[in-house]
Order: structure tokens, then sequence, then C-alpha cells
């Protein structure tokens, strides 16, 4: 799929946190998936409440169309609008949020117009269809109004944002966020429930644990990072031990002055990559005790490089991933109790590399393949990995037809059952192909293989003379059990492969004789169907069509009573195959059918209303049917088109190869 990450642009330009997320997830999708993404980004500033609004504007006429689905996470972004936008929510604009009480409220003297223009986005949050009019009414705010109203936080300012904060949640199709402290948070998703908490990954590469010898706190230096509250713990702290302070300064000149009388602290500024991956490799513990973190992307780097991280009982997302006593320290955010846990693991270093292994492994399951399939949901196919490891397992298909391109149910269930399979095992599917098809060897999915043998000339003049006898029913796939040595290049073709395979597939029981003479591996018989009951439904009853069933049952029997395995697709053909040759219950696995949930996706109310107006389908309930041409569809395709008659109301659609039933001739209108 084409992806967008749409992201706003900080005005003055800054690096931080969500710009290293959304860099990383654009580098995951293009590098380790099939999709393909682009960041498109807008400039934002955040001087006023004018400023925000122009972001918000920007956003929503922003024309996204040629994407298939797009990813936002922070405001103004959000308001983009897609029929398929997921938000994977970093945070709010806090100030008017759960900050917007701590850092104190403005109030002022209003107008009449001013408070009119409150209240109607008061009513109408969460109502996308009033934003023209929201808009214009807050465009006509900013000249009315005094300046204050446009101060930020305020009052003023918190009713616009949170009015159009509504309208973009109501307007997308999955939410998420990236820790479940974002997902509590009271209106940042504005009534709606988060679909998922997908914690995101780390762009630093190579984290690594070499020595433990300094305590490192990383982070810009400013209020909400309570780097101040480190530094007054290294006060109380009685080990002598080094405190690296990196990051930022941010105009926070006070921490220099309040750490010069302390030779042990020392302050980096800014670091690279690189020099941030040593400072992680060398520390003894990770301090990072900030005030209700949205996640904490400092607390999972010291668990990746296996040290234990020592943060506070109000750091918010930290508390996700450190475990007191586990992976670090949970204390109270005050400078003594800071200073003890320091002068504990000072004291006590190996329980510091305990914490710090344990932490690696609570850590390293946070990865944007564990992330994507949450933010994503049903709006794409799940992503497919570009990179396999080597398989170091081999299995050998053996079927009467090739499985590509996937159309019938038979194709369906062979291509999706192996193709994943190919996932633990490199998988050689050899078909037995239409004399008119050419011999193919191509790769059909990763670690899929599919080998197509046309059959012989000779061998399609005995398959049609065999039709011919039974009514000129088909009958290709049991005639491969009878004349498989008239297209010697099918043996040659799976003799190769089943040199080394670890167990050799019967998809239907054909392909026994033939498997039988190249393979000595275990085999697994593949039923699809209980043969033996459904060719004798399908075969003529006299003599030939007897005959022929009978020599089904023969085949069917061999191959389940050397089956190490039997595959089928609902327990009842297992029974039955229990009950008409006896084989063992505990050798038989039911392997339903199932969706290709990479190919089917669920479609918004809109999307379906789209694709009715594009298929010129008018505003009458749709009945859909799918198909292919077989008797048991074409039965029902009758019963269909009778009842089509009689229900006006209704447009059917018919898709599939059933199609092609001559019932179809004179179809009801």
């Amino acid at each position: 799929m084409r992806i967008g990450i749409l992201a706003p642009s900080p005005v003055p330009l800054q690096v931080g946190g969500a710009e290293k997320l959304w860099n990383g997830l654009l580098d995951h999708l293009n590098s380790e998936t099939r999709h393909r993404a682009d960041l498109v980004k807008l400039p934002v500033a955040e001087g006023d409440l004018w400023q925000v609004v122009d972001g918000y504007r920007g956003f929503r006429s922003l024309n996204v169309d040629h994407f298939d689905l797009v990813i936002s996470g922070k405001y103004p972004a959000w308001m983009a609008s897609h029929p398929r936008h997921s938000c994977y929510m970093l945070h709010a604009l806090r100030g008017l949020y759960d900050q917007y009480w701590r850092d104190g409220r403005q109030e002022g003297e209003w107008s009449v117009e001013v408070f009119a223009t409150l209240r109607f986005l008061r009513r109408h949050q969460r109502h996308p269809e009033t934003l023209a009019e929201g808009f214009a009414r807050i465009d006509a705010l900013r000249g009315a109004a005094p300046l204050a109203a446009g101060r930020l936080p305020g009052p003023v300012a918190r009713e616009v944002v949170h009015y159009l904060d509504s309208v973009a949640m109501a307007g997308l199709a999955r939410t998420s966020a990236i820790s479940q402290t974002v997902a509590s948070r009271d209106a940042y998703f504005h009534g709606r429930l988060p679909d998922a908490v997908a914690h995101p990954p780390t762009s630093l590469r190579g984290l690594h644990c070499r020595r433990f010898e300094h305590l490192l706190t990383v982070g810009r230096r400013d209020n909400a990072k309570r780097v101040e509250l480190v530094i007054r713990a290294m006060r109380h702290v009685t080990a002598s031990v080094e405190l690296l302070v990196a990051g930022a300064a941010g105009g926070n000149e006070e921490l220099v002055a309040l750490a010069s009388a302390d030779s042990r602290i020392r302050f980096l500024g800014e670091v690279s990559d690189a020099e941030l991956v040593d400072l992680y490799a060398d520390a003894l513990a990770v301090v990072f005790v900030p005030i209700a973190e949205d996640f904490g992307m400092v607390a999972l780097e010291g668990m990746l490089a296996g040290k234990p991280v020592i943060t506070a009982t109000d750091a918010g997302g930290p508390l996700e991933l450190v475990q007191e006593g586990v992976t670090g320290r949970v204390v109270a955010p005050d400078a003594c109790s800071l200073a003890a846990a320091i002068d504990a693991l000072a004291r006590s270093p190996a329980d510091a590399v305990a914490m710090g292994r344990r932490g690696r492994e609570r850590a390293a399951p946070v990865c944007w393949q564990t992330a994507l399939p949450k933010i994503l949901g049903g709006l794409a196919p799940a992503p497919t990995s570009r990179r396999r490891a080597p398989a170091t397992k081999s299995v050998v298909v053996a079927t009467t037809f090739p499985v590509t391109p996937p159309r019938s149910g038979g194709q369906v269930r062979a291509f999706q059952l192996y193709r994943h399979l190919a996932r633990y095992a490199r998988v050689t599917l050899v078909a037995l192909a239409d004399p008119r098809l050419p011999a193919l060897d191509h790769e059909i999915a990763p670690g899929l293989r599919e080998v197509r043998v046309p059959r012989s000339a000779a061998h399609q003049e005995s398959e049609t003379e065999l039709s011919a006898a039974i009514d000129w029913v088909p009958v290709t796939d049991v005639a491969l059990s009878l004349f498989h040595q008239k297209t010697p290049a099918y043996a040659q073709a799976l003799a190769g492969p089943c040199r080394d395979a670890d167990a050799v597939v019967a998809c239907h029981p054909y392909a026994l004789p033939v498997l039988a003479e190249v393979s000595t591996a275990p085999l697994w018989y593949e039923a699809q169907d209980v043969e033996a009951d459904l060719k004798r439904s399908i075969f003529p009853d006299h003599p030939a069509g007897r005959e022929l069933a009978i020599r089904v049952e023969e085949i069917e029997r061999e191959c389940c009573a050397v089956a190490a395995r039997v595959l089928t697709c609902s327990t009842e053909d297992g029974d039955r195959l229990v009950e008409l040759y006896g084989v063992a219950r505990n050798i038989v696995r039911c392997v339903p059918n199932g969706v290709d949930i990479q190919a089917v996706a669920f479609r918004t109310l809109a999307e379906r209303r789209l694709a009715r107006a594009r298929a010129g389908l008018d505003d009458r309930p749709t009945a859909l049917f799918v198909g292919s041409y077989h008797g048991p569809n074409l039965d029902a395709v009758e019963s269909l088109l009778a009842t089509a008659r009689r229900c006006p109301h209704i447009a059917f659609l018919v898709l599939g190869s059933v199609c092609m039933a001559p019932i179809f001739a004179e179809p009801p209108a």
C-alpha cells in the first residue's frame, strides 16, 4: 500500500523524539515491509493560538488522496481528511489538556461575541459537518477578540483546540496511542476509546552493555524532565559516581550553576547518536525522572543497553517499562529517595547487572514489527517483511493443479496455506498443469516456489478418453494417479527437491504413486475433501463411473495408511476418514479454510459508499454472491435468480466464473 505519514514541522525547527519516531517508522515501512511510504510535513508555529489554528487549517486542506492510507500522531496533522486515517497519538497540545490546570489558565473580560463563539464550538464538538462554520467563527474571533484571547495556554485557546481536535477524532478510521499513559488521558480522544496501545521503538542502533561506571540522564533541560531533581539528589549521594547530563540546554543555565559545586556532575550538551550509544554502554544506571512523560524513550534505550533505570512514581510512561526491583528502581520524586536508590546500586553492581539483563529482556519485544499491526489494524494488509531468516526445513508439495493465480477455492487454500508455512520452511510446490500452459519455476511468495509441469500429449490423450467414458466429467486429478508415467517430467521435477525434504505433502491423494517413487521422507496427506465421497457424488452411476470411484477410494485408503499426518479442512472430514479407513486420530489435524487478512480488509462506511458510486450502483440495498463454476454454486445461483425476480428493491451482484453459467443468458434486470 501507499502510506503517507503526516507530521508538523516545528517552527523554529527542532529534532526531538517525535521527529525520530516518524523517521524510524518511515524507514521501517520502506525497508522492512512491502508497503511504500513517504513523510509529508507542514511547518507549524505555536507562538499563539492563531498560528496553531493555521496549522490545523493547513492539514485540513492538504490533499492526500494519492495515498491508500495515512498515519498521523500529533496535532494538527490529525486534522487531515482521508477515509483510511489512523492516528497513532503521541500527545495533544498538553498545555490545553492534562497540563492546563497545572500551568494555570488565563482569564479575561470577553465580549458577547467571544462567548457566543465559544458556546458554538463547545456545542458542536465531534460534529465534522460544522467545521467550515467553525473555522469562519474562529477567524472572526481573531479579528474581534482582545489580544489576550490568542495566548497559549488560555480558555479561548482551550475551547478552540478542543473543538478542532474533536472534529478530527470523529473523522478518523482508527486510533492508537504510544502508551497506556497517553491512552488514558482525559479528553485526548474526545469520547473515543483508542483501538490499541503500541510502544514505539527507538531509532538508536547498536545499543549494548560494556561497563557499569557513571550515572546518565538524557533529555532537554526543561522543567518537565526534572533534571534539577537529579542534580539536587546528587547532594545526598555518598558514592563516588559521576553524573553525566546529555541533552540540549534549553536556556536553563540555572542548572549549571546549581551543579557547579559538585565535581561529579558534567553537562555534555547535545551529543550524536553514536556518542549516546557509548554513554549508555558504560552507564551504571540511567536516571530518568520526568513528570507525566508520554512514553519515555530514554527508559527504553537504557533497558535495551542492559542498564537499570531509576525513575519516579509520577513519571507516567516510563512506569509501563520499569518494574521496581526487577528492571530498575521506582522511587518517590524527592531528592533523598532518588539518592538512596543511586547509592544502593553503586554499592551493589551485581544488582545493577541483574536488573539490566532483565530490562533488556523486557524491552526487546518493543519494535515496529510488533507496533505496526496495532497502528494499522484492519485498515491495511498485514506488513509482510522483506527479510527472512534462512529456513532450515524443507517441504515439498505435490498438486494436480497450479496454485497461481489463486482463483478457485482449492487454489486459494493451497496458496495461502503454503505461503504461510514458508515462514518456517522452504516450500517447493510441484504442480501438474494444462499442456497449453508453459513450464515455469518461479517464486510465488517469499520462501514459496512453484514448479509448473505441463501434461504430455500422451497423458492428455489418456485423460480425455477417461473423461469421455464417464460422460465428460473432469478427471484431471484422478488421472495423475493413473497416467503420471506418461509425463515423466513431473517425477523429475519432484525428485530434486525431495532429496533433502523433511516432509512431502500429497495435496489430494492422487500424487501418491509418483511420490512413492521419488521420496522416502515422511508423507503428509492434505485432504481438502473426503475424495471417495466427493467423487462418488460426482461420477455417473454406471460401470465406468463406479469403477473410477472405487479407484479413488483405493488410492485415498493407501494415502491414509502411509501418511504420518493427515490435514483436513473440517473435523467432520477427519471423523469420516477415521470411519472409512481407520486413520489414527492422533495424526489428524484440522486446518480449516480461512480468510486472507492481507487482501480482505475492513472497509469503512464512507469507503463502501464511494465504491458503490464508482460502480454505478444506486441506493438500493446490495446482496453479493461470489463463486466459481461449480455444481453447488450453480444450484445456489439458480435459486438466487428466482429470488432476484421477486425482490426488485434489492440489487444483486454475482462475481466469479459462475457467471459463465447458461442460466445467466437472461438474468432479471
